[in-house]
């Protein structure tokens, strides 16, 4: 009972994952940073930084909802009546939370924005293929 339950899990996980083998490769990929939401323009000095702008209004509304929680907590919680050592432990221990959410949204945000910037260049694309110039016979 001890290593055949182990094993189907293993089996099952095996099995499931070859037939959806972009689950491992994703863990092997290059991550995201702000800079791959640039859209290099032909023609133009100044690259297109539309992705950048909505990234950076969403995600500054997000991490001011998330400082005034926490806050909101500090001053509920009437944190000046604690020990000094458990006050730097709520604080430190809602500081790193408050850490942790903000990378954890910041990097879903930056994934969804490169997911529509890719979708805005293969959309480019296919006008500027439509767009053919006529030849002409000499």
């Amino acid at each position: 009972m001890y290593t055949t339950l182990p094993l189907f899990y293993f089996l099952g996980l095996y099995f499931f994952l070859l037939n959806f083998p972009g689950l491992a490769e994703s863990l092997h990929k290059r991550p995201l940073y702000l800079e791959d939401l640039e859209i290099a323009r032909l023609g133009t000095a100044t690259p297109d930084r539309t992705f950048q702008n909505i990234y950076s209004i969403i995600m500054n509304f997000l991490l001011a909802a998330l400082f005034a929680g926490l806050a909101e907590y500090l001053i509920l919680n009437d944190i000046r009546e604690k020990p000094i050592v458990e006050a730097f432990g709520v604080i430190g221990g809602n500081l790193g939370l408050y850490y942790k959410i903000q990378t954890t949204l910041g990097k879903v945000m930056i994934w969804i924005c490169h997911k529509y910037k890719l979708r805005k260049l293969h959309r480019l694309e296919e006008e500027t293929q439509e767009i053919e110039l006529p030849e002409t016979i000499p």
